[in-house]
């Protein structure tokens, strides 16, 4: 046990933490979805808006979200900037 008052990742069972991240990827997806649809809805202002949005939408790896659920070692990988 630690006494510092914190959990290490050990405490936490994997079924769980595979949950977590799926349920973060999704709320992520849904959010971009939803600005996407507003953003069309109201007639964008560019076209460059748009395509921004939807290359967040294209997929998770797109952006460096790298992530396995059927691995037992859970790893966010920060995203990646693709312009560069």
């Amino acid at each position: 046990m630690h006494d510092d008052g914190e959990s290490s990742d050990e405490d936490i069972p994997d079924e769980d933490v595979a949950k977590a991240f799926k349920q973060l990827y999704l709320t992520w997806k849904e959010e971009c979805m939803t600005k996407l649809v507003l953003m069309l809805n109201r007639g964008s202002e560019t076209v460059h808006e748009v395509l921004e949005v939807g290359k967040s939408v294209r997929g998770v790896k797109e952006i460096g979200f790298d992530y396995n659920f059927h691995n037992t070692k859970h790893k966010f990988v920060p995203p990646i900037n693709r312009l560069s």
